[in-house]
């Protein structure tokens, strides 16, 4: 983190931010809206824990959604990171991607945009859950992870694809492991256990020159 600019998409209370800064950060702005998929007053926490730890501007929230925010002539980061917001960026869309021509376009967009403000070279990281589940599959709730709409994500390959036509380089791709397990959770984190479990990837691009 020394020395970088960090963007994040829907940052929420800005835990990710904060420790960034904490980590050498020397500029973290989020965006995030409370808007859909988010939680009502997180902002308000945001700015509780700036104030307590003296950030100053090193670390800045912009209540405004990433549509209303690419273009405004910002100095480029080195990290664009969406950790669980990817999709709620446009629900709708999102919820078509794979097969819908106008939906992969909007967010071909968006992702345009996010390069717009990376400098090259620059990282976008992607953290979120697939479409694809077992339970889902057979009209059930998962026990895993019984709050998802899964029908509002998309697998991994679908957003590859989509940050590729946008310039970048995919260069990455995990599986996270299942936390609840705990230390077993090593053992459970690939494409197969995905399916079955909570199915968050992370997925990383890098910018073209």
């Amino acid at each position: 983190m020394k020395g970088k600019r960090i963007f994040e998409i829907g940052c929420g209370k800005g835990a990710f931010l904060f420790w960034a800064w904490n980590q050498g950060a020397t500029f973290c702005l989020g965006v995030e809206p409370e808007a859909e998929g988010s939680t009502v007053g997180v902002t308000s926490v945001f700015d509780e824990v700036s104030r307590a730890l003296d950030c100053g501007e090193s670390v800045s929230l912009l209540k405004r959604r990433i549509q209303d925010v690419i273009g405004d002539g910002m100095e480029p980061f080195d990290v664009v990171l969406s950790y669980a917001s990817i999709n709620h960026i446009d629900e709708t869309a999102c919820s078509r991607l794979h097969f819908d021509p106008a939906a992969r376009a909007r967010y071909l967009d968006y992702f345009s945009g996010m390069a717009s403000v990376l400098k090259p070279g620059g990282r976008l990281i992607l953290v979120d859950c697939q479409r694809s589940n077992f339970f889902k599959a057979l009209g059930l709730a998962s026990p895993f992870a019984p709050g998802i709409a899964w029908r509002i994500h998309q697998n991994p390959g679908v957003w590859a694809k989509l940050i590729s036509e946008a310039g970048f380089t995919p260069t990455r791709l995990d599986w996270i492991r299942y936390y609840p397990l705990r230390h077993l959770g090593r053992f459970f984190h690939n494409r197969l256990t995905a399916y079955f479990l909570h199915g968050v990837f992370l997925l990383e691009g890098v910018r073209g020159g």
